[in-house]
């Protein structure tokens, strides 16, 4: 793995979302790669483009995130660790009249 490849960290999604927050939490000094599919960030990091993903697992409302089970099974990636993101929902609206 070139040393420009251990620059950055691969997620799914865009710039802000939840996987970037986790990430930028767990590797503040790292740059990151976005990519529409779990399956392209699994591809990027065995491709060696990433130095490693940051994916959901669970999900405390919805459950497991089973796609993320079947493709880890698929793959010759293993998990390294974890990191727990607290997500804090906020909802507005105008009083209705």
């Amino acid at each position: 793995m070139s040393e420009k490849t251990q620059d950055f960290i691969a997620c799914q999604g865009v710039p802000g979302a939840f996987s970037h927050l986790a990430a930028k939490q767990l590797f503040p000094e790292k740059r990151f790669l976005f990519y529409a599919t779990f399956e392209a960030v699994l591809e990027a990091v065995s491709r060696e483009k990433a130095a490693c993903a940051l994916l959901p697992v669970e999900n405390s409302a919805a459950g497991r995130v089973a796609d993320m089970h079947r493709l880890l099974g698929d793959l010759p990636l293993y998990v390294t660790g974890e990191h727990f993101l607290r997500i804090r929902h906020c909802q507005i609206g105008r009083a209705h009249v």
